[in-house]
């Protein structure tokens, strides 16, 4: 296949160097990967931020993470970089 989905891959990665001090945005994406990845994260003890489903161009992915109750926090696209900030300032 062309497109190889990578997502699961790299979330669970950043989870097992990360751990709790892992964040995951997920903006957009098609099909189930993501979920498993995000959960991966959320085990390790970090987070999952993503956007609104109106917001997404694909809700794939978005929807594999929120059927695996790993995402904390479900944020308008316009807001998600103050988000991020904020979810950073806080860890320090």
């Amino acid at each position: 296949p062309i497109f190889r989905p990578a997502v699961d891959i790299t979330f669970s990665s950043a989870a097992k160097v990360f751990g709790k001090n892992c964040l995951s945005v997920i903006l957009s994406g098609m099909g189930n990967d993501a979920g498993e990845g995000a959960l991966a994260i959320k085990n390790a003890g970090g987070s999952n931020f993503a956007v609104r489903e109106e917001d997404c161009l694909v809700y794939g992915m978005v929807r594999s993470a929120l059927k695996r109750d790993c995402i904390d926090r479900v944020i308008p696209l316009n807001r998600i970089h103050r988000e991020i900030m904020k979810h950073i300032a806080n860890k320090e």
